[in-house]
């Protein structure tokens, strides 16, 4: 992963954009946009990936893939869709929770998929026959509570078919409020940001909204069967689905939640540093953030104290907990040292990280990303290639739970994993090697259970072995904590 600067830089240059424009007015039919263009922007500037070229040659591959075959395929696939269509809304029964989730939350335990965050508060408090989970991209056979599964993807896609069969396709261009968007463009120029090349310009933002639009009739027609109280999600941003899935039920007045997937600091511009907001929020944001710990509460409550109606509540990260309850005891191995890594682990794995681990008297479990872009066969070449090979073991984020690693292993080090918080509640110190660590768990810092060292100081490597010596000595006890229950009140106060 290419990064444009630092993150601190980042939220600078977004901040400065909110406090010029009237964004929190801006409005395409209703829709506030500016949590979507704030989000895109963020993404770009962290990554410098064009993401929409993806988006087109997707595009121009389905358009490739159309012709006189389809066609005549067409009115048996419309009438397989409305079919599946009758059976599958007859079926929906109510439930008090809807957990929208994906593959990559899930990890195998006992032999089965476990959803890590929602699963964990399910079994915890009986909720099996009060939710449903509403899975989105890849479908596991073997998951936990299969029963509660509904494939989303799936049942969305013969909804989408069937939009063909209406014949409001008209873009329509009134009930639009963007005072000033016209100077924003502009203003984004100055910064090297094309808003044609990310799809938010004027164009773009009412063809998102007239896509966002035609699929939020799905979602109500589930929410008036499924009668929920409450609507999770594990980060609301960046899926169309989700984000119809989100203003739907922020329309109907069900209670919409964030349940906390990874850090939540002050530099996530996603969740932080909001500086214009309306009194009852976003209808494209949450109404209620789930927070792992007390920093990621307060990050929010910063400027969530602000509206009438956006809460920020201290709910814990329940796997963490559920795992310390079930497996009662820690089992430490002084031998083992927990590298969690990102994307792209070999554009940040350095000849000084190389030379800590060959120099080590500890074995590093290296554990790839949830959505690990590096292959397997890649990574082994450069780990033997360096000579650290027979000091590391790979460890696939699915098939080992993030706790029983933890559990394991002395010391976590990272470049900024949100690791460094699970490892955090589970008494494991870390050590920060990243700048972008450093500013993204700056709060953290305590020199006891969280530290940063520069890989470019000199004598990086001896200074890394007595760091690390002495905060594995001085590492605090683990300590287990009540796994929350969803359905509390508390839970959106």
């Amino acid at each position: 992963m290419k990064h444009v600067s630092q993150q601190e830089e980042i939220k600078i240059s977004i901040l400065s954009l909110e406090e010029k424009f009237p964004v929190n007015e801006w409005l395409v039919q209703g829709i506030h946009i500016w949590p979507y263009v704030r989000i895109i922007i963020y993404i770009h500037l962290l990554t410098l990936e064009k993401q929409n070229e993806k988006a087109a040659s997707l595009s121009k591959a389905i358009c490739r893939g159309s012709g006189l075959l389809r066609k005549i395929k067409l009115p048996f696939l419309l009438l397989k869709a409305l079919v599946n269509q009758s059976i599958f809304f007859s079926k929906i029964k109510n439930k008090k929770i809807l957990f929208f989730g994906s593959h990559i939350h899930r990890v195998q335990q006992d032999g089965l998929y476990f959803n890590r965050f929602y699963d964990a508060v399910v079994e915890e408090h009986g909720l099996e026959d009060d939710v449903y989970m509403m899975e989105y991209q890849r479908i596991y056979k073997n998951t936990y509570n299969p029963k509660a599964v509904i494939k989303l993807t799936e049942n969305l896609s013969d909804y989408k078919l069937l939009l063909k069969l209406k014949w409001n396709f008209k873009l329509y261009t009134e009930k639009i409020q963007l005072e000033r968007y016209d100077a924003f463009i502009s203003e984004l120029k100055n910064i090297n940001i094309n808003a044609n090349e990310l799809r938010i310009t004027k164009e773009y933002l009412i063809k998102w909204v007239h896509k966002v639009n035609s699929l939020k009739p799905f979602f109500k027609s589930f929410y008036k069967k499924a009668q929920p109280q409450k609507v999770v999600f594990l980060g609301y941003y960046g899926l169309d689905d989700l984000y119809a899935a989100l203003i739907m039920a922020n329309e109907m007045g069900i209670s919409t939640v964030d349940f906390q997937h990874g850090p939540q600091t002050n530099v996530h511009m996603a969740y932080t540093h909001w500086l214009k907001v309306p009194a009852n929020g976003f209808n494209t944001m949450p109404k209620v953030f789930w927070n792992w710990d007390k920093p990621s509460k307060i990050n929010i409550e910063s400027w969530s104290i602000n509206t009438r109606t956006v809460k920020s509540v201290l709910f814990g990260q329940p796997y963490i907990n559920y795992w310390l309850k079930k497996s009662r005891y820690i089992r430490t191995d002084e031998r083992l040292v927990f590298y969690s890594m990102q994307t792209s682990p070999l554009d940040l794995f350095t000849m000084a990280l190389v030379d800590v681990i060959r120099d080590s008297n500890y074995k590093w479990v290296l554990r790839m990303h949830p959505r690990n872009k590096t292959t397997l066969v890649e990574f082994e070449t450069f780990l033997k290639k360096n000579n650290i090979w027979d000091k590391t073991e790979i460890q696939d984020a699915f098939l080992t739970p993030l706790p029983e690693t933890l559990s394991r292993c002395s010391l976590h080090v990272t470049n900024y994993s949100g690791c460094v918080i699970e490892a955090r509640m589970m008494g494991i110190p870390t050590i920060l090697i990243h700048q972008i660590g450093l500013e993204m768990f700056r709060d953290y810092l305590d020199n006891e259970t969280v530290a940063y060292l520069d890989q470019s100081e000199l004598n990086f490597l001896i200074k890394f072995q007595m760091l690390a010596d002495e905060l594995i000595v001085s590492r605090k006890p683990t300590q287990t904590i009540e796994i929350a229950n969803p359905l509390d009140k508390y839970s959106n106060v």
